[in-house]
C-alpha cells in the first residue's frame, strides 16, 4: 500500500503538502467525511444505473457538453481548452462528470417513476406556496413594538424591515423574500403564514435567528405541474439515496 505521506499534493516556498497531510486537514475540518460520501454517491448512482440498464449516449452527452460550454459562455475551442486548464480538468474529466449527471436523472426518473401523482396526492399542502417579506429582530419586546407599528399604519412594513430587520440578505429588500415554498420554511413560521390571510402580519414566531414578523403579500396552494413534479422527484430520489448511503462504511481514516 502506498505511503499517503509520500504523495506530494502541493508545494510553497519550498515546503510540500502531503496526501496524508491533505487527508488530516479535511479530516480535522470535517471536510472529509462529507467528501467521501459524495464520491461514494456517485458510484452508487453509476452501478444502480448499469443494473437497471441505463446509459448515456454520445448524443445525450454531445448536448450536455454544448449546453456546459454555452452556460459557461465557451463559445470557442480555444475558450474551453484554456476554462479546461484553468480548472485543472481534461475533456475526459468534462465528460465523466456530465455523463454522472445525466445518469443521475436517468436514475431518479426510474426510481420516482410512477410515483410523483400518488405522492403529490397525499402531502398536496406541504408544495403550498407563499410570496412573504419578513422582519427578524433580537427579542420579543422589539417585534411587538414593530408589529404595533405596523397595525397602526404609523410606517410601512418594508421601511422598518429595512431599519431594523437583522436579516441582511432581506434587509435591503424591504424584507423581501419572494415566493417561498411551505415545505422549505420553519414549521412554526409556515404554521403561521398558511393560517392567515393575504395582506396579513403575523408574529412574533421564534425561530433560531430570532423573532420574525412575516407579512403575507399572497398565498398560492399548490398544483401539480412540471415544478412540482421536479421538485417531488429530486426530493424522492434524496429519500431512496439515503436509504443506501446509510450503509456506507468509511476506512481511510485507518489510513491516515
Amino acid at each position: 500500500m502506498t505511503d499517503l505521506n509520500t504523495v506530494v499534493v502541493a508545494t510553497i516556498e519550498g515546503s510540500a503538502l502531503s496526501l496524508g497531510e491533505f487527508l488530516q486537514f479535511l479530516m480535522r475540518k470535517g471536510d472529509l467525511e462529507p467528501l467521501i460520501a459524495e464520491a461514494m454517491e456517485a458510484k452508487l448512482i453509476a452501478a444502480a444505473a448499469k443494473q437497471e440498464g441505463l446509459a448515456v449516449s454520445e448524443g445525450e452527452l454531445q448536448q450536455a457538453a454544448d449546453d456546459c460550454r454555452r452556460r459557461l459562455g465557451l463559445h470557442k475551442a480555444a475558450g474551453t481548452q484554456e476554462w479546461l486548464k484553468q480548472n485543472h480538468l481534461t475533456v475526459e474529466d468534462l465528460e465523466a462528470s456530465l455523463e454522472g449527471e445525466l445518469l443521475r436523472e436517468k436514475l431518479a426518473d426510474r426510481v420516482t417513476q410512477g410515483r410523483l401523482e400518488k405522492h403529490f396526492a397525499q402531502n398536496a399542502s406541504h408544495y403550498d406556496q407563499a410570496k412573504l417579506s419578513h422582519i427578524v429582530v433580537e427579542n420579543e419586546g422589539i417585534a411587538k413594538e414593530l408589529l404595533s407599528k405596523t397595525q397602526d399604519d404609523e410606517r410601512a412594513f418594508g421601511d422598518l424591515a429595512h431599519d431594523y430587520s437583522l436579516d441582511a440578505q432581506s434587509r435591503e429588500a424591504g424584507g423581501n423574500l419572494g415566493v417561498v415554498s411551505r415545505c422549505t420554511l420553519n414549521p412554526a413560521v409556515a404554521s403561521a403564514v398558511f393560517a392567515a390571510n393575504e395582506g396579513d402580519v403575523v408574529g412574533p414566531v421564534k425561530t433560531d435567528m430570532g423573532f420574525h414578523l412575516i407579512k403575507v403579500e399572497a398565498l398560492r396552494r399548490a398544483e401539480f405541474n412540471a415544478d412540482t413534479a421536479a421538485t417531488i422527484r429530486q426530493e424522492l430520489f434524496g429519500v431512496w439515496l439515503q436509504s443506501r448511503k446509510t450503509r456506507l462504511e468509511v476506512s481511510l481514516y485507518e489510513c491516515i
